[in-house]
């Protein structure tokens, strides 16, 4: 596992077997950020059932298009209850995601 700092932003944590909290056990995290301030990441193998990405979207009054339903929201950010975080690695892609302008080159 590379450190960059000393922090481990964009690295993926696996949770060993003995891992016995019920939050983590069993879970793959990729780590979107990661500083002296704290951690977020997102569960990349477990999906949060209970809302879809266009409703996440309608929450935040952000326009949606028939693109977002292909995306599946995942549990994921800081380990506190109630807060809603937004994890979006850094790629190029020949569709911007949905609602978003497209950036230029």
């Amino acid at each position: 596992m590379q450190k960059i700092n000393g922090y481990l932003a964009g690295q993926l944590l696996i949770a060993m077997p003995q891992m016995s909290d019920p939050r983590f056990a069993r879970s793959v995290v990729y780590l979107c950020a990661h500083s002296a301030e704290g951690a977020m990441g997102i569960m990349i193998n477990r999906l949060f059932d209970g809302l879809s990405f266009p409703e996440l979207l309608e929450q935040l009054d952000i326009p949606t298009t028939p693109e977002c339903d292909q995306i599946r929201v995942h549990f994921g950010g800081p380990v506190e209850g109630g807060v809603a975080s937004c994890c979006i690695p850094t790629i190029t892609c020949m569709i911007p995601p949905c609602g978003w302008p497209r950036a230029s080159p």
